[in-house]
């Protein structure tokens, strides 16, 4: 009878496992598969990202490397801020844009003087004219070079920077020596016009009165007044085409002069027409160059690495 009994309760335990037991651990281990299942899944996502994530900072940090395309020596780029008077160095710790210029490497085989020419003397200066370029920094060694192009549009002006316009101008450098470095500041002289036994005399012994020019000639002890003709001056002496004959004197600073000799009546200011030779006349006072000298206009410039053929503004 023992045994009967514990065959029974051997039973009910076998059909509780069989009809209940079974199918709740069943759905339960079902569930736990379909979640493990799902954790992996996720981790597989977050591990691509994260991967993703990897490779781009791997980018990044070898896009921080710069390599020069060519020997050479590099050198910060400097950045003139449009608004502002001052430039932009780039440095340890300063912010760049996307785009931004931050290193050069000049070709010393081809160099480029870039020379702001003045406005009233823009009109003068053509492609192809010839130039010379000197400059303390060469040690009195003297360059050749030639206009190679101008730019239609002056650089831009503000309250901080004189109002007098400039036109960037481009000099090619011909045979630049070996060891020439970028951004040296030289003397430019362009050659606008050549004139054989020129005879010319400093702009500051010329009176300007309605729009003619007036210079004083010294005969003896006396000043004789003579009208001149002068198409072409270089800020410092004046191309003389008529009026003069070499080796006549004249009268350095004739405006001293006014109260004894009779210059010509000028106009009404109203009657007056604008001329930009009076202002050349109050800031020039070298004396007069020998007879025969190229009629130059000179600027002092930066030299640097050739610019493209039209830059903006072109």
């Amino acid at each position: 009878e023992k045994a009967e009994n514990e065959l029974a309760v051997a039973l009910t335990r076998q059909t509780v496992l069989l009809e209940k037991t079974l199918a709740k651990q069943t759905i339960i281990l079902n569930s736990n598969i379909t979640s493990a299942e799902a954790k992996v899944r996720s981790e597989e996502k977050s591990y691509a990202t994260e991967l993703t994530k990897k490779n781009f900072l791997i980018e990044q940090i070898a896009d921080c490397e710069i390599r020069a395309p060519k020997d050479g020596i590099a050198t910060l780029a400097t950045e003139e801020k449009e608004y502002k008077d001052e430039v932009f160095v780039v440095d340890v710790g300063a912010k760049v844009r996307e785009g931004q210029v931050v290193v050069t490497i000049p070709d010393s085989d081809k160099m480029r003087v870039q020379v702001g020419v003045n406005e009233a003397n823009i009109n003068t200066i053509e492609v192809g004219q010839p130039v010379v370029i000197t400059g303390t920094v060469l040690n009195g060694q003297s360059l050749q070079g030639i206009v190679v192009s101008k730019n239609t549009k002056p650089e831009p002006t503000n309250r901080w920077r004189e109002n007098v316009k400039k036109y960037i101008t481009y000099v090619d450098v011909i045979a630049p020596p070996e060891g020439l470095l970028a951004g040296l500041t030289v003397d430019v002289e362009i050659q606008v016009e050549r004139a054989e036994e020129a005879i010319q005399i400093p702009v500051v012994a010329i009176q300007e009165r309605n729009g003619k020019h007036y210079c004083l000639v010294v005969e003896g002890e006396e000043y004789k007044v003579v009208q001149i003709e002068t198409p072409l001056n270089n800020s410092t002496n004046a191309w003389v085409v008529s009026g003069l004959a070499a080796g006549q004197m004249v009268v350095q600073n004739p405006k001293m002069l006014e109260g004894v000799v009779d210059f010509p009546k000028a106009m009404d200011a109203s009657e007056v027409t604008m001329s930009t030779f009076g202002e050349e006349l109050l800031t020039n006072e070298e004396s007069q160059e020998e007879d025969g000298d190229d009629v130059e206009i000179v600027e002092e410039t930066p030299l640097s690495p050739n610019e493209p053929e039209c830059p903006s503004g072109c």
